[in-house]
């Protein structure tokens, strides 16, 4: 996965796959790839403001992005109030599944955070 250089490593560590945290002004991004990840929850996410779905292919895998906003009510550990996240529905190639989940002060962000989905090569 390609990120722009704004983007700052907070050196986030998993015990049973491989988690990172990156971070911008308006940004905030984790990922969570291996043997337990993937799959997200996107069915649950339906109640939330301005919920949209979309399949696509990255790498030659499907994947689901889902993007919605945040309830007043609901706090989401610190994010930024418009959510997106990309999953992939299978497991990927031999390392287990991957999860991207991102979080961002404006809907504008939406764009820099598709392309960013889009480079996600496995090796």
């Amino acid at each position: 996965m390609f990120l722009p250089p704004e983007f700052k490593d907070q050196h986030a560590r998993g015990i049973d796959s491989d988690v990172r945290k990156y971070t911008t002004q308006g940004i905030k991004l984790s990922s969570d790839y291996g043997m337990y990840s993937g799959g997200g929850n996107p069915d649950g996410w339906k109640i939330e403001p301005e919920f949209q779905r979309k399949k696509v292919v990255v790498d030659g895998l499907e994947a689901e992005i889902v993007s919605f906003g945040t309830r007043p009510t609901v706090s989401w550990g610190g994010a930024f109030d418009n959510m997106m996240c990309i999953s992939f529905l299978k497991p990927t190639k031999k390392n287990g599944g991957l999860t991207i989940f991102a979080s961002c002060k404006n809907k504008k962000d939406y764009a820099t955070l598709e392309k960013i989905f889009s480079t996600i090569h496995f090796k």
